[in-house]
């Protein structure tokens, strides 16, 4: 049985509630299509959630790793296409939950400028659709700690070569959040 790891983010700036953290947590120990579920809450910060993802990938050794996020600016459930090599949260005019703004900084110094999302995403974008869920495919996670831990992410899974795919879903905001 594959085994699929889900993270989510907690809590973060404008965010007391992250819709992410909730999906994640309600999906832990299910098994769905024959596919057990991980999930992991790790930290909004650059300088952590990387580390803590890859160590969840070492202890579960997922077949996928599908991280979650909120984009409270999206209506619908968006797919993540590309991760880029740029981190940009001032434009945003928010820190990572450690008080961090990070201006134009790579995730990875000597790293390619991106990476593309390797799980199938017309495949799920369609299903999604097919059950009724508004949902797309973006071409870009931002420049937040979302983009951060997916390429840190898909870094580490094509420097050590492994057999697992990855890519993230954005989600939107909860209701009872204020646009």
């Amino acid at each position: 049985m594959e085994t699929i790891l889900i993270t989510g983010f907690g809590a973060y700036a404008n965010t007391p509630i992250n819709p992410a953290e909730k999906l994640a947590l309600a999906l832990d120990g299910e098994e769905i299509a024959g596919a057990k579920i991980v999930s992991r809450i790790v930290s909004g910060s650059y300088f952590h959630c990387i580390e803590e993802t890859v160590g969840a990938m070492e202890e579960v050794k997922p077949g996928s790793v599908l991280m979650l996020g909120e984009y409270g600016g999206r209506s619908m459930i968006t797919l993540e296409r590309l991760a880029q090599n740029f981190n940009d949260c001032a434009r945003y005019g928010v820190t990572d939950t450690a008080g961090v703004t990070l201006q134009g900084e790579l995730t990875v110094p000597d790293g390619p400028v991106g990476y593309y999302a390797t799980v199938p995403l017309r495949v799920m974008t369609q299903a999604m659709r097919d059950a009724g869920v508004p949902a797309d495919i973006s071409d870009s996670a931002a420049t937040f700690c979302c983009n951060h831990l997916m390429y840190g992410v898909l870094d580490h899974i094509a420097k050590h070569k492994l057999p697992v795919r990855a890519g993230w879903v954005h989600l939107p905001h909860l209701p009872e959040l204020p646009l």
